[in-house]
């Protein structure tokens, strides 16, 4: 059984994607502009409508809520949405994680639109794997 497997996944483009992911292996997509990567990986984490199979670690899409999947199956757009105080999107155990990220604990206190893009992306990547 793979960790994460793909049956059919069909959103909308004119075709469908199957694929089989084991634990800790990593899988790359590309294609032209247009071709539907960012609408599957949308579709993949629930945030687009879509058919077939998804499961994780063998249990289906389905048996999820919506929050409970997507903090499953987490999606990191190169652009991802920010408001009020950088500190309200995390755990205390993840502000004691900035350090590795070369920021500074203190941001935690600052407006989130004053973030830099590199800075956001890096808070994005912590925001989507925290527990």
């Amino acid at each position: 059984m793979s960790f994460l497997s793909i049956s059919s996944l069909d959103f909308n483009m004119g075709f469908s994607v199957s694929l089989e992911v084991e634990r800790s292996e990593g899988i790359g997509i590309y294609g032209p502009s247009g071709c539907g990567k960012s609408r599957f990986l949308r579709a993949l984490v629930d945030l687009e409508p879509s058919e077939g199979q998804v499961s994780l670690d063998g249990v289906s899409r389905e048996s999820f809520s919506p929050p409970a999947w997507r903090k499953s199956i987490s999606l990191v757009p190169a652009q991802s949405q920010w408001w009020g105080k950088v500190g309200e999107h995390f755990s205390e155990e993840s502000l004691r994680s900035f350090g590795q990220l070369k920021l500074s604990e203190s941001m935690a206190d600052d407006d989130s639109n004053a973030l830099s893009s590199g800075e956001k992306q890096r808070l994005a990547v912590l925001r989507a794997v925290q527990q």
